[in-house]
């Protein structure tokens, strides 16, 4: 049986490997999620560099600490945190933006946050902002792991193109960050079936990560939209 998310991108990691936070499309658990309703962009919303309020020397926060005291059996997909306590596990995925890249590397960089990147190597992005992401990688402040190398829903594929599309994108991975990506995997679309898994866990991607939450930032909306989206 195939099974999907419909709308791909905020997630929440589970087990003791990232104490974080996850973002980017929308679901529930399950695989029962429902579309988002993403208010439009304002136009006019923006303000220039000219307008915009100076920054404020805040306090560095610093980076949460794990919600497990020991890591604990793999609940087989991952979709939600194990432990107590307010976490999320914070998830960016694909990568088609290298501004987007870039600011989220600075962010992490900025305020300590740890991140997870789906990367999809097929974008130059992670490319361009090697030298910023790269220390950060290495430090573990960001985790890098696999969402194929070109966004490919694996359930069309038969075990060979599936096993493809990982070990590209984990060659890849390794070539920019020095760190190897495995075992977690995240499907495309939130599709995969037996097989997928099957064949992903042969090259050892045994750690399917889903997700359960959004902040909806893969299409044009507002902060405020955004922000509400967090908190909630």
């Amino acid at each position: 049986m195939t099974h999907s998310q419909p709308n791909r991108r905020l997630f929440v990691l589970g087990t003791a490997m990232l104490p974080l936070i996850a973002a980017c499309s929308k679901t529930s658990n399950d695989y029962d999620g429902t579309s988002g309703n993403f208010t439009p962009y304002q136009a006019g919303g923006e303000t220039s560099a000219a307008t915009r309020p100076a920054p404020t020397n805040s306090p560095t926060v610093a980076a949460a600490g794990n919600p497990v005291d020991k890591p604990r059996e793999w609940p087989g997909i991952g979709n939600s945190l194990i432990g107590d306590g307010k976490y999320v596990a914070w998830t960016v995925d694909d990568g088609a933006s290298p501004e987007a890249i870039r600011g989220y590397a600075e962010f992490s960089k900025r305020t300590n946050t740890r991140l997870t990147f789906f990367i999809n190597a097929s974008y130059t992005g992670f490319k361009e902002h090697v030298s910023l992401l790269r220390p950060l990688v290495q430090s573990g402040q960001i985790q890098v792991a696999n969402h194929t190398y070109n966004h490919a829903d694996l359930t069309t594929l038969d075990a060979e193109g599936v096993k493809e599309e990982l070990q590209r994108n984990e060659d890849e991975i390794m070539s920019m960050f020095g760190v190897s990506s495995k075992p977690y995997f995240r499907p495309p679309y939130g599709r995969y079936n037996d097989a997928v898994l099957k064949a992903a866990g042969e090259i050892g991607f045994t750690r399917p990560v889903m997700w359960n939450g959004t902040t909806g930032d893969e299409a044009k909306t507002s902060s405020r939209v955004i922000y509400m989206r967090c908190i909630r």
